[in-house]
């Protein structure tokens, strides 16, 4: 990997691959690095430039200050690498977390920005904005699982000391938010592996606590939006995108989880060269 130092002297680690139009990737997280995508998106690379980078405090990337994990710091990290690239445009392709990085550069950039292409992603993070949407979306049986996990994590887990098991406890509750197809529940929990990121709590918790949703009429290029319905709160994440952002197109995918890349790798990758042509 290669890497550039920020304008904050943050060293960003970064790969390229393929040809054709920019289209830089933001991943999810907090506690993962780009890697996961890379593969996934490899398909694009004969008709796109596809520029993957971690985030300050993610994988390869260097730590930074607390108070510089910030969204928007984030976005001003996309754009410092858009210029270190010498592009004067690119396209934004975001999964999960990563869709307030790229909702936040084409707010703080829109000159810049000449797409976005939203994988499971949502505009808030806030249970006031997503709590009732997202029980809708659950269905009564998911409920019920999601109940149990909840209870076992409070009873066994919400007392303890940080530690890897406790995370995963935490990020079980969201898996059952989240999950799709049982035949490839193992591929997605590849995708998901906890990498020990120093940014990871800083943005948990930033993300639970962001709504940009009364900011979407701001962003006027054109957003594609990408779902699995049952992924119950990117199923309401996508809803909400739909209702502010004036010029979105949305995909819903039946059947799917957090993850379209990997339950309908193709069909999704079709949707994302569509739109990019």
């Amino acid at each position: 990997m290669e890497r550039f130092e920020t304008s904050d002297r943050v060293a960003i680690a970064y790969q390229v691959f393929g040809h054709g139009r920019p289209l830089v990737v933001c991943h999810g997280g907090p506690s993962t690095t780009h890697s996961y995508l890379v593969d996934d998106l490899a398909a694009l690379g004969d008709r796109t430039t596809l520029i993957f980078h971690d985030y300050r405090g993610s994988g390869r990337s260097d730590a930074a200050q607390r108070e510089g994990y910030t969204f928007e710091r984030l976005a001003d990290d996309v754009d410092e690498l858009r210029a270190h690239l010498g592009l004067e445009r690119l396209a934004v392709l975001a999964h999960s977390m990563g869709g307030f990085v790229a909702l936040e550069y084409a707010l703080r950039h829109p000159d810049r920005c000449e797409q976005l292409i939203m994988i499971s992603c949502s505009p808030a993070g806030t249970w006031q904005r997503t709590a009732l949407p997202t029980l809708r979306a659950l269905g009564l049986g998911r409920f019920i699982k999601l109940s149990s996990r909840v209870l076992t994590y409070g009873l066994w887990w919400s007392w303890r000391s940080s530690s890897d098991e406790k995370t995963r406890a935490r990020f079980s509750i969201m898996s059952v938010l989240q999950e799709g197809q049982p035949a490839f529940r193992d591929d997605v929990a590849e995708r998901e592996v906890l990498a020990d990121n120093d940014n990871a709590r800083t943005l948990e918790r930033l993300g639970f606590g962001t709504d940009l949703t009364d900011q979407l009429v701001k962003i006027a290029c054109p957003v594609l939006i990408i779902f699995g319905d049952r992924d119950a709160p990117f199923t309401a994440g996508a809803q909400l995108l739909a209702s502010g952002l004036p010029n979105a197109r949305t995909l819903r995918l039946q059947g799917v989880g957090h993850h379209p890349l990997v339950e309908e790798h193709d069909r999704t990758i079709e949707a994302i060269a569509s739109s990019l042509r």
